[in-house]
């Protein structure tokens, strides 16, 4: 019987549906390609290895290895650069482990060959997995290099992981007892505290989108902030410039914008983790179903200061608004985030300081995961 070829759609949800799986509920950031263009991109492009696999009589062309340049979107191929040079081959492996084991061997015929040109060429094989998969990637990864012949260490000043995102989501629960509120917007939730009184700064507002004029003031500073914390980090932190705009006047994204004398002293974004693909959804799913179908998860890329204008706790200030608009939203909500090495050192007590000053209890205290960076050096 011969296999129908499978659409490119198709090859994606087998792709994720791999990666989607119990084994990685752990990790509330996506892992491996989760945009489909980046996908369809990626998996045709001529340099990438490509695992065969028939399922229900259609075969799948699904990306095993590729260049690290081809992953730019996400990746910070300057980080890698520094760290071995301009001419080390940089290969990004997606592991799709329940594939490695269905399909042992479609995904030897496609790996092992790749691997053995990888260390006859001493390249390094870059991967991101969370802590709660390490001991199962150490022993697929150590019997695939024991099939190919070769060796792998991994090349960073303590024989570890690069770096390390720290995963958080708490619950928020209102610090004084309430009346049972219905269920409001965000919008809806801060007029509603305007009209009753309960919202009475006047510094910080809650908007569906920016002006133009404010959208290029925002990006003048917001673009330094996230270049420089990208800086020493694997991947991209921020937005690039059209992103950043259609954000911005997007009402899905709810702007807490904290003025004084007409100027923008910062800028926090709020959104549903629904709207972020960047987030994994199967892992609030898992962990917090009756939060995720109620759309009351929420994540927030940080608060982003103006440096011109320097304004004492302002920060503080802007997330106390956010506390309070969730406060008055009528859930009991999921606030989450990931912090990088240098954000982790303050930003989990911030939060869970200002959102305490605007009536929402959370616990930030441990994480729920980290996701683990590597770069192994392949040799013979």
């Amino acid at each position: 019987m011969t296999e129908q070829i499978a659409s490119l759609e198709q090859n994606y949800h087998l792709y994720r549906d791999s990666i989607e799986t119990t084994e990685r509920t752990q990790s509330i950031e996506a892992e491996g390609l989760f945009d489909f263009n980046d996908f369809k991109r990626i998996n045709e492009h001529p340099e990438t290895v490509r695992l065969n696999v028939v399922r229900d009589g259609q075969a799948h062309e699904l990306p095993l290895l590729t260049p690290l340049e081809n992953y730019d979107t996400w990746f910070n191929v300057a980080y890698y650069r520094r760290l071995v040079g301009a001419h080390t081959p940089l290969w990004y492996y997606n592991h799709l482990s329940p594939l490695q084991r269905t399909d042992r061997s479609a995904y030897a015929e496609a790996l092992l060959p790749a691997l053995r040109q990888l260390s006859a060429v001493r390249g390094i094989l870059v991967i991101d997995h969370t802590d709660h998969e390490a001991l199962m990637i150490e022993n697929e990864l150590a019997a695939l290099t024991a099939k190919a012949d070769v060796t792998y260490t991994d090349f960073s000043m303590t024989g570890g992981p690069l770096a390390r995102h720290y995963h958080y989501a708490s619950e928020g629960h209102p610090i004084q007892p309430t009346t049972v509120l219905p269920r409001r917007h965000l919008y809806q939730a801060y007029r509603y505290g305007l009209g009753t009184g309960e919202i009475h700064d006047d510094m910080v507002t809650v908007a569906p989108e920016l002006s133009d004029a404010d959208i290029e003031t925002s990006w003048q500073f917001y673009k330094p902030a996230f270049d420089k914390l990208t800086a020493d980090d694997p991947v991209y932190a921020g937005f690039t410039e059209s992103e950043f705009i259609d954000i911005m006047q997007d009402p899905g994204f709810a702007k807490f914008v904290y003025r004084q004398g007409g100027a923008i002293v910062n800028i926090c974004l709020l959104a549903t983790v629904k709207t972020c693909n960047w987030f994994n959804q199967f892992y609030f799913q898992q962990h917090h179903p009756e939060e995720y179908e109620d759309d009351a998860v929420y994540c927030s890329p940080g608060v982003v200061m103006n440096p011109e204008v320097v304004t004492p706790a302002s920060s503080i200030r802007t997330m106390k608004m956010v506390g309070q608009v969730l406060r008055l939203s009528g859930t009991e909500p999921v606030i989450t985030f990931a912090c990088d090495e240098e954000s982790n050192k303050q930003v989990p007590k911030l939060s869970e300081y200002a959102m305490r000053r605007g009536g929402l209890e959370t616990n930030y205290t441990s994480t729920v995961g980290h996701q683990l960076f590597r770069m192994l050096a392949v040799s013979g």
